[in-house]
């Protein structure tokens, strides 16, 4: 039975929703699994694999999106978890929910070597030297 942990959370952030037409992404029935002696149920939604280094790592899962929102950015709730198998293989999944509101902050797939502080809030991807981390959105001043 695989383990899931979460490792981020984060309300208001800028997520561009792929093309409904896109590669790698598959509607999702709702369906049920179990994990740590509880049935857990997950509503339908969209599930978009993310290309790292050449190979699917992490799977993004999207809920409560229609079809205006493919091809653009949405506001969400975003949740980072670590899904490991019973093989011991790791994956990080995006549960990616829309809600409303202004986006304060965009999700990012940065090297970690490219990002001057790693000291914020982020999730090293398995087998990638990428990070997933949430950018705080520079809004310019009006005046």
């Amino acid at each position: 039975m695989a383990t899931y942990t979460e490792l981020l959370k984060k309300e208001n952030v800028s997520v561009k929703v792929p093309k409904k037409r896109g590669a790698y992404m598959n509607f999702v029935p709702t369906h049920e699994f179990e994990t740590d002696g509880k049935t857990v149920s997950v509503p339908a939604h969209w599930q978009h694999g993310l290309l790292v280094s050449g190979k699917v790592i992490v799977n993004r899962h999207f809920f409560g999106i229609d079809s205006t929102d493919f091809g653009h950015k949405i506001t969400a709730k975003v949740e980072v978890v670590r899904k490991v198998t019973d093989l011991g293989k790791e994956y990080n999944l995006e549960n990616i929910t829309k809600i409303s509101g202004k986006s304060e902050f965009a999700l990012k797939h940065p090297e970690a070597e490219n990002v001057g502080n790693t000291e914020s809030p982020h999730a090293r991807i398995p087998g990638s030297s990428t990070i997933i981390v949430f950018e705080k959105i520079q809004r310019k001043d009006p005046s």
